[in-house]
């Protein structure tokens, strides 16, 4: 049990990150698993795109982090508090030219 509105605002805001990261010259899939892991729930959003060159991604859960212009960098650090509200976890992979993958992970 969740609520739906908090958990489609934090998804809503990755899937809008997984869009913009993907470069127009590659194919624009974004993939969307869902599974369970013990006693999780984790929807996995991920992209195809540039990945995180010399980076763990630890810096976007940083209030104003941003890499686009226009943008103040409070996006994925409210994704983590709707998460983390719900009894969850958000975490960032990536590979640099490999894509980067999100996980929100709420207890079953």
């Amino acid at each position: 049990m969740t609520d739906p509105e908090l958990l489609r605002l934090a998804l809503e805001q990755v899937l809008d990150n997984a869009v913009e990261a993907l470069p127009e010259q590659v194919d624009g899939a974004i993939r969307l698993e869902l599974r369970s892991q013990g006693e999780e729930a984790i929807l996995t959003v991920s992209n195809r795109g540039p990945g995180l060159a010399d980076s763990d991604g630890s810096e976007w859960w940083v209030p104003f982090y941003t890499t686009k212009s226009g943008h103040l960098g409070l996006g994925l650090v409210r994704v983590r508090r709707i998460v983390e509200a719900l009894g969850g976890r958000a975490e960032i992979r990536s590979k640099e030219d490999a894509g980067v993958a999100f996980d929100l992970a709420l207890p079953l």
